[in-house]
């Protein structure tokens, strides 16, 4: 597994997954593609880092798939005030997926 989450990114890049950008008004982009809701994507792992000496690293990172192939990460951090548009896409995959 993974040791630290810029690790996990590094490697996630080399894999063909790119970082899923949150729009303000909840909408997700996975590489050129736009996705309006949830649920054209499936979580495909959740790896949480909380390794106790670094709090900056202290994050949820969700791995995403789309049903056309696209691959991302959603890096999600446990203390950090979201907005609301992100907030709800997370609570979305969540409730979709039950992890």
């Amino acid at each position: 597994m993974y040791q630290s989450l810029s690790e996990a990114i590094d490697e996630l890049g080399q894999k063909g997954y790119c970082r899923v950008e949150v729009a303000k008004n909840g909408t997700l982009k996975i590489g050129e593609k736009k996705y309006t809701s949830c649920q054209d994507l499936d979580i495909l792992e959740n790896i949480n880092f909380d390794l106790g000496t670094d709090p900056s690293e202290e994050v949820d990172l969700y791995l995403l798939a789309a049903a056309n192939g696209d691959k991302g990460y959603l890096v999600h951090g446990l203390s950090e005030h979201l907005q609301p548009g992100r907030a709800e896409i997370i609570n979305q995959l969540l409730r979709k997926h039950s992890i």
